[in-house]
């Protein structure tokens, strides 16, 4: 994979940075997701008003569209498992693939990768897959290419969690596409987290892709699976070892 514009970055946390960026592995609050919709909802919104004027019947459509929207930002409440061998998903939607790739920025190598496609009608928000603590973050820019076309969307924008895990180093990797262009971060680095805690959204759909080295774990998904962030089982490590 080509990378252009590569930047490492600890600011530019968006919306709910004063609110999330607290490192005890509290979840972000119920509104956050949809502060972050609210712009788009309240200007759909304000359109029906010189509709409605008009017409009152043409005061429907936008109100409709409206409530669509703000359904695209809804927030479940969920509850992970506490099972440390397991990696969560990471999003919710459809496994796009499970291959692996080369991982050179934090894993140092080849690695198990589970793809996960969202999109316009799945949850957007994004949920650690284990618990551990955010060591770095990385913002890679490049194109929007929808996120189904797994060889265009390999030089799309994208956001790079590291994370240090119990059980060993895990990246999670948020992918912009044709709709989704604009990644949230809503923890700090160096912030603890817990398995299923909300770490932030992709707007209006995308990809979501979980990485760990190669040898640690085997996948429990294959590609067309659904899968719901901090519900579903992606992979399981490898049982440990002793001499």
């Amino acid at each position: 994979m080509r990378l252009s514009a590569v930047r490492d970055r600890s600011g530019g946390l968006g919306v709910a940075d004063t609110i999330t960026a607290n490192g005890d592995g509290a979840d972000a609050p119920a509104y956050a997701a949809v502060k972050e919709g609210w712009p788009i909802i309240a200007g759909v919104v304000a359109l029906a008003l010189p509709l409605g004027a008009l017409d009152r019947r043409l005061i429907w459509p936008p109100l409709l569209l409206a409530g669509a929207i703000a359904g695209f930002f809804r927030d479940p409440r969920r509850v992970t498992p506490p099972d440390d061998d397991c990696i969560y998903a990471a999003a919710d939607g459809i496994v796009l693939d499970v291959d692996e790739v080369d991982e050179p920025w934090f894993l140092g190598g080849r690695g198990l990768r589970i793809v996960t496609f969202l999109s316009l009608f799945d949850v957007h928000i994004n949920r650690t897959p284990v618990a551990g603590r955010l060591v770095r973050v990385r913002h890679i820019d490049g194109g929007y290419a929808p996120a189904m076309n797994r060889v265009g969307a390999e030089e799309n924008e994208r956001q790079l969690l590291a994370i240090d895990g119990a059980r060993g180093p895990l990246v999670v990797v948020q992918v912009a596409g044709l709709l989704a262009r604009c990644i949230r971060l809503w923890v700090a680095p160096d912030a603890a987290l817990r398995a299923g805690q909300k770490i932030g959204m992709i707007k209006f759909g995308s990809r979501t892709d979980v990485i760990v080295p190669h040898g640690t774990a085997h996948a429990l998904v294959i590609k067309g699976d659904r899968v719901r962030a901090g519900l579903t089982p992606l992979a399981r490590y490898e049982a440990i070892t002793t001499a």
